[in-house]
């Protein structure tokens, strides 16, 4: 749930406490810096393998496919250290969007040797894959295999979220709207607007409203 900058001054207040939004707003700013300091990428050039400009996403219909890697290049960030990220010819693997989190899985060699998918993006509309190492036969065809049971309980918890949007929008009102929403195989977090807070009683009308669908 958001608060309106008074709704927080005023929570502050009855609890006997200050808001200082200066003094957040230069707090929130340095965090925000932090931040994009730990995440940022220092990439080295792509390395290209396969002069081939079309990638074909076919998870929608298979978690298994044989595919060739295109390119690959070394990235390195303080939060993961050195990584690589690969781009295929197809690829089974959703990549991070619309809240919901990149699939993960493996590749696999002819000769049995397997390199782990840790994550899955999209940049510039390419999907790329997120591994430790690299394959030992790169020029070869691979098998990538997405990790269904974590695929499978992404999916739910996504579905979940568009109920709990439908349940809270029955229970306090059509004036809630989504403010945000990220969508893992453990758990889900969806954001909405609301004018107050939401009570023990309406949480568990829209637990069962849920539930019920």
């Amino acid at each position: 749930m958001v608060f309106r900058e008074d709704l927080t001054e005023l929570i502050l207040r009855e609890k006997g406490f200050t808001y200082n939004v200066e003094e957040f707003n230069a707090e929130l700013e340095k965090q925000k810096r932090r931040g994009r300091a730990s995440s940022a990428l220092k990439s080295e050039d792509w390395t290209v393998l396969v002069e081939d400009a079309e990638q074909e996403f076919v998870g929608y219909d298979t978690l298994e496919a044989r595919v060739k890697i295109t390119r690959y290049r070394k990235v390195t960030s303080k939060k993961d250290g050195e990584m690589y990220q690969l781009v295929f010819s197809l690829t089974p693997f959703y990549a991070e969007g619309g809240g919901q989190v990149g699939d993960k899985g493996y590749l696999e060699d002819a000769h049995g040797d397997v390199v782990y998918i840790l994550d899955t993006k999209k940049e510039n509309n390419v999907i790329i894959h997120f591994t430790k190492n690299l394959p030992k036969y790169l020029n070869e065809p691979l098998k990538a295999v997405v990790d269904s049971k974590q695929r499978y309980r992404t999916e739910c918890n996504h579905t979940a979220t568009h109920l709990l949007h439908q349940g809270l929008r029955e229970v306090l009102g059509t004036h809630v709207e989504q403010k945000g929403s990220a969508v893992h195989s453990k758990y889900l977090r969806f954001d909405f607007s609301h004018f107050s807070k939401v009570t023990a009683e309406q949480l568990q009308e829209v637990e069962d409203f849920v539930n019920a669908e």
